[in-house]
C-alpha cells in the first residue's frame, strides 16, 4: 500500500506523542514492504535520515496558535489529493474537516482522533466549539475512527453511538540507557539523583502540580523538567517564576538524550490530566524504575498495578509519594519489573504497526 500520514508536525520527531507515533509506525509499514508519506511542517523536525520505503514532505503553515495545524494539514491534504495514496492516516479530529477531500480523491481514510480535544485547558470557547463539531464531522466521512485507549473509545461510543478501532501506541524495546560513562554530566546530573517530568509544557500536562508537590515534600533531589510548547511561552515563564529552587528546567530534549534522561531518573512523574495513551507514559514505564501517575481512567487503564498513583491533581498527595520514595527505594524494583513485563505484552510498535495495516487494508478493501 502507499499511506499517507497527515496532521503531524512531521518526522524525525522533535515535538511529542503524535509525531513519535508517526515515525515509529511509518518505519514498521515500510519494513513490511508498503511505501509511507509522513507530512509535516518546515521548522518543527530533526535531521536524522529516513528509513527505505519512508518519505518526508514538508509544508509551510501559518505560524499562530489556532493555525498553524489547520494550515499545515490543509497543505498537506492539497498535495496528497495530487497522488496516488491508498489509504491516508488522518491524526488529530480538528482536521477531520480535510477527510472528505481525500476520500473524493480515491483514498481510503482513517482518522485517529487523539485525546478528548475540547477538554484541554488551552482552547477557549470557540476553539472547543470547533472541535466538538469536528468530532461529528470524523464520524460521518472517515472510512474508520481510531482510539488509543478504552476511555477514548468509550466517549464516542456514549456520545454518539459509534464504535471506534482502538489501538494504543507503542514504546521501543530496549532497554533502559544506563549511564556508565557519565553522559549525563553535562545536565549537572547523576544516575538516581533527580526526579524527572516530561511534557508539552502545556496547562493540561499539569507541571505546576510536579513542581509544587517536589517542593512540597523537601526532596533532596531536583526535579528535571524536560519540555517546551511552541505558543505557550506565558505559561512557561509563570512556572519558572513560581519556581523556588531545586528545579532545573532543560527545555525540549529528544533522541539517546531523552531516553538517556529517563532511564537513570530516581522516578518519573506522568502529570497529565487529559489525553488516551500517553507514549510519555509507556516510555516512563519501559525505562525508569518507578512512575508516579495523575489518577485518571486513561493512566489506570495504560498502567493497571505496575505504577504508583496520586489523587488527581492533588499536589499533597503527591508530595507525600515522593517523600516515601526517598526514604525507602526498595519498591522501585518492584514496580520496575511489573511496568516492564506489561509494556513487553501490551505495548509493543511491532503489534501496534500489525493493527494499523490490517485496518489500512481492511478500509482499502472497502473503499474499492
Amino acid at each position: 500500500m502507499k499511506v499517507a500520514i497527515i496532521g503531524t508536525r512531521g518526522i524525525p520527531p522533535r515535538y511529542g506523542g503524535f509525531e513519535t507515533f508517526a515515525w515509529h509506525l511509518s518505519k514498521g509499514l515500510a519494513k513490511r514492504g508498503h511505501h509511507v508519506t509522513v507530512y509535516g511542517r518546515k521548522h518543527t523536525v530533526g535531521d536524522e535520515p529516513l528509513p527505505e520505503g519512508v518519505e518526508s514532505v514538508l509544508t509551510d503553515t501559518l505560524r499562530f496558535k489556532h493555525g498553524e495545524t489547520l494550515s499545515g494539514s490543509m497543505l498537506a491534504s492539497l498535495d496528497a489529493c495530487k497522488r496516488d495514496f491508498d489509504v491516508a492516516l488522518v491524526c488529530n479530529v480538528a482536521n477531520a474537516p480535510f477527510v472528505p477531500f481525500l476520500k473524493d480523491a480515491g483514498m481510503a481514510v482513517a482518522l485517529n482522533v487523539d485525546g478528548i480535544e475540547h477538554q484541554r485547558l488551552k482552547w477557549g470557547k470557540i476553539a472547543r466549539f470547533y472541535l466538538r463539531w469536528c468530532e461529528k464531522v470524523a464520524l460521518s466521512t472517515a472510512d474508520a475512527l481510531v482510539s488509543d485507549a478504552e476511555v477514548i473509545h468509550r466517549y464516542y461510543k456514549e456520545t454518539y453511538g459509534k464504535d471506534s478501532e482502538i489501538i494504543a501506541y507503542g514504546v521501543e524495546p530496549l532497554e533502559p540507557n544506563i549511564d556508565e560513562t557519565g553522559e549525563l554530566s553535562k545536565y549537572d546530573l547523576q544516575r538516581d539523583g533527580y526526579f524527572l517530568y516530561t511534557a508539552r509544557l502545556e496547562p493540561e500536562n499539569m507541571a505546576n502540580v510536579a513542581i509544587q508537590a517536589h517542593h512540597a515534600a523537601n526532596c533532596h533531589r531536583p526535579l528535571v523538567v524536560v519540555g517546551d510548547a511552541p505558543y505557550a511561552s506565558g505559561y512557561i515563564n509563570r512556572l519558572k517564576d513560581k519556581n523556588r529552587g531545586n528545579v532545573l528546567f532543560l527545555g525540549g530534549i529528544y533522541g539517546e538524550d531523552y531516553r538517556l534522561l529517563k532511564s537513570n531518573c530516581f522516578a518519573y512523574i506522568q502529570a497529565g490530566e487529559v489525553g488516551g495513551t500517553h507514549p510519555a507514559l509507556l516510555e516512563g514505564m519501559a525505562w525508569a524504575p518507578v512512575v508516579v501517575a495523575n489518577d485518571v481512567p486513561e493512566h489506570r487503564e495504560v498502567g493497571e498495578d505496575t505504577i504508583l498513583y496520586y489523587e488527581k491533581n492533588h499536589v499533597g498527595c503527591l508530595g507525600r509519594i515522593l517523600y516515601r520514595l526517598e526514604e525507602s527505594k526498595e519498591q522501585r524494583e518492584i514496580f520496575s519489573f511489573k511496568a516492564r513485563k506489561r509494556i513487553s505484552d501490551h505495548y509493543r510498535w511491532e503489534e501496534i504497526c500489525t493493527q494499523y495495516e490490517k485496518l489500512f487494508s481492511r478500509i482499502c478493501a472497502k473503499s474499492r
